[in-house]
């Protein structure tokens, strides 16, 4: 039986988040000390760390507190699943101040798959810091989401502190989407709730949200906002919140700055560089630097400013959406340069084709290998003009080398080559040098000498490979180079042997195609770096951590899946419900851990035995599996589970206590349903579970240690 001085101190430690306050923290520790007096009762270990931790993370000692939470859940016992799953969000939220933000996904999916087990209250908290995640990612809209969860919750549970750190995180979501008049009323409500709290860090935090959101605003009086940084500034530093206190002045300095407050900036710069010195540096701090860095250069003070970017660490915070608009805007500002005798006409052509070079970009922007689409692009690139050749050829600026790697005629795909630019003059050379385009309507050795300045080569089969036929020379080309942000990547080619081929609508077209071209492939190493960071987030969620099958998050996901696979019209779907014998008895008899090791080598066991991609191994409970099988006979399936129980039963897992073995054993239940039984029928995946856990309700009553898979 649970002791009652117990659950009282849990129900009291998994609500501290309910008292701001350090004198409200000291109270709460207080009557945990009266409980264990009044009865006779000494404090677990798992208990006493857990408090431990809240109180360096309330003093700023992150990385002790993120150890002592990681303590405290490997002493929880089962009875303490609930502190054990605060602990997690606690992990969670200290992962996000340290911009780990795969381990605060571990911590949060943790804490997910066990929600069913929280009320509201714990719910809040929940949705409070899985909303802070998502803002630190970038992804307002999912905050947003989040964050109205967070605030239902806390009015449900009348958690004034959640609910207002949920609006405040909804509000600065709702900003950055540009939703600003609802931004600032969420966040008068979040002022409201500070007051009701009492608490001086709620407070200061309203203040320096609102600040911050009215700062993106340029109509709003700066006397005001000025007001809610300096009073958010001011409590920041009477009270014990470094993080958000350290934010705070970061957002202040920029904001003084912008307003050319210069002395005021440096002081609040400084006051954060004399915080974080030696610190790891988190993704807002780029704000700073960029901050500190101008002021120190407007000033002339090259001593500090030498001294300040030595300290710096570099802060990778470019991403492929932001890229992308920027250089879009670039390319509508190219556009808007261009001659003025031609606009009508080269505005009308550009906007007749726009789209073709737009769907070439995009084909461009989204494949991982450019030679496999290069054949189709140079079909749509004939529906605009005519070209016998087209390419793109990658410059390296270390080596001065251009590398036709990606070039197309009429015949297909053409052999790669490579030009040595300091060695050899050409008009691809030319083009990269000078970073402007080159559009000759007629070739001959004269007008290359003129363009080249001396003995010259065309894009010739010699040299360069870009002829088309040798009888037949180019006469007519394009040739752009591209660039980003000053950087040359290479060049785009457009070639023909008839003269008089590509008008001036045809070069903007082309430089537009090269803006699209220079933004794809500037981002490729992004775009997989981001790629690898999303495929391993989305396995950390998809995957029980202890025995490496898909859990339940996983199956709710692709559940619709199996049941599209069934109605048709060859397939068949084996639903398999497993239950380890006695698994209980076997935990409570050799411990926790070896119970946890016997899972995972019963889960070793069925990853060998069923291991196609037709075979989908799920962790459905805590000794429970569901397996489900596409497009196998029932005899396969019957046979490899006789051989998974053969398999087992030589591991020699002792487990005297069981009733129908000396060893553990598996109960098996099962269906195999295929389409034909299911044709037109509403069948749901829910009832195809019954019916396998009718099957293994009836193994198990049978005798155990036994297969039940009908057909």
């Amino acid at each position: 039986m649970v002791n009652v001085a117990h659950s009282s101190i849990i129900s009291k430690l998994i609500r501290l988040q309910c008292y701001p306050t350090q004198a409200g923290l000291n109270q709460v520790f207080n009557d945990i000390d009266q409980i264990c007096s009044e009865h006779n009762f000494i404090l677990p270990p798992a208990l006493s760390r857990f408090m431990a931790a809240y109180q360096c993370e309330r003093h700023g000692q992150t990385d002790l507190a993120i150890a002592t939470f990681v303590e405290c859940i490997a002493l929880c016992t089962d009875e303490e699943l609930l502190l054990q799953l605060h602990a997690h969000i606690n992990l969670g939220s200290l992962s996000v101040e340290k911009n780990d933000f795969h381990a605060s996904m571990r911590y949060f999916s943790h804490v997910i798959e066990h929600s069913h087990r929280l009320d509201d209250n714990s719910l809040s908290l929940v949705y409070t810091n899985f909303s802070d995640l998502h803002l630190y990612i970038k992804q307002y809209s999912d905050a947003i989401l989040l964050a109205k969860k967070g605030i239902q919750a806390s009015q449900t549970s009348h958690n004034h502190s959640n609910l207002m750190i949920c609006q405040l995180n909804c509000g600065l979501a709702m900003a950055y989407l540009d939703q600003f008049d609802e931004a600032v009323l969420v966040l008068q409500d979040a002022m409201v709730n500070a007051d009701i709290c009492g608490s001086e860090r709620n407070t200061a935090l309203t203040h320096g949200y609102l600040a911050r959101v009215l700062a993106m605003q340029s109509t709003v009086d700066h006397t005001i906002i000025y007001h809610h940084f300096n009073t958010a500034d001011t409590i920041f530093t009477q009270i014990t919140d470094q993080f958000n206190y350290i934010e705070n002045c970061i957002y202040f300095a920029k904001y003084l700055a912008d307003h050319d407050r210069d002395k005021e900036a440096l002081k609040q710069c400084e006051k954060v560089i004399a915080i974080i010195d030696n610190k790891p540096m988190y993704a807002t701090y780029s704000i700073l630097w960029d901050v500190y860095h101008a002021l120190l250069a407007k000033q002339q003070d090259k001593t500090h400013l030498v001294k300040s970017l030595q300290q710096q660490i570099t802060c990778a915070n470019q991403e492929i959406d932001v890229l992308r608009e920027k250089e879009s805007l670039g390319i509508l500002k190219q556009r808007e340069k261009l001659e003025v005798a031609q606009d009508h006409l080269i505005i009308d052509k550009m906007q007749e084709h726009l789209n073709i070079i737009t769907e070439i970009g995009q084909q461009i922007a989204t494949t991982t290998d450019i030679t496999t689409c290069l054949e189709d692009i140079f079909i749509k690139i004939n529906t605009l003009v005519s070209a016998d050749e087209f390419g793109i050829a990658l410059y390296d600026n270390k080596n001065n080398y251009l590398h036709y790697d990606y070039f197309v005629d009429k015949d297909g795909l053409m052999p790669s080559a490579s030009i040595d630019c300091s060695q050899t003059k050409s008009v691809g050379g030319y083009a990269i040098s000078n970073k402007k385009t080159v559009h000759l309507n007629t070739i001959d050795t004269a007008v290359l000498d003129d363009l080249l300045g001396g003995s010259s080569s065309l894009e010739s089969g010699q040299n360069e490979y870009v002829i088309v036929d040798k009888d037949e020379p180019i006469q007519s080309i394009v040739i752009t180079p591209i660039i980003i942000e000053n950087k040359i990547l290479g060049i785009l080619s457009l070639q023909h042997h008839k003269q008089s081929q590509y008008h001036q609508y045809h070069c903007k077209l082309i430089e537009q195609l090269a803006s699209f071209i220079a933004v794809s492939l500037e981002n490729q190493k992004q775009r997989y770096a981001l790629q690898q960071m999303n495929s391993k987030l989305d396995g950390l969620t998809r995957i029980d951590a202890l025995t490496g099958l898909y859990n339940r998050y996983h199956l709710n996901h692709t559940e619709t899946d199996f049941i599209s696979a069934l109605l048709d019209s060859t397939a068949t779907l084996s639903v398999m419900m497993i239950d380890i014998d006695y698994y209980k008895s076997y935990n409570d008899l050799h411990g926790h851990q070896q119970g946890d090791l016997a899972l995972v080598e019963i889960s070793k066991l069925a990853q060998q035995q069923f291991n196609t991609t037709d075979d989908h191994l799920f962790r459905y409970g805590g000794d429970e599996f569901l397996f489900l099988h596409v497009n196998q006979t029932h005899a396969e399936i019957e046979h490899k589970y006789e051989h998974l129980q053969n398999e087992l039963h030589q591991l020699n897992l002792i487990n005297p206590d069981s009733q129908c073995s000396d060893r553990l054993t598996l109960t098996i239940g099962g269906q195999h349903f295929n389409s034909k039984q299911h044709t037109g029928a509403n069948i749901s995946f829910e009832q195809l579970l019954a019916i396998a856990d009718e099957q293994l309700y009836k193994a198990k009553a049978q005798s155990r240690n036994t297969i039940m898979f009908c057909q």
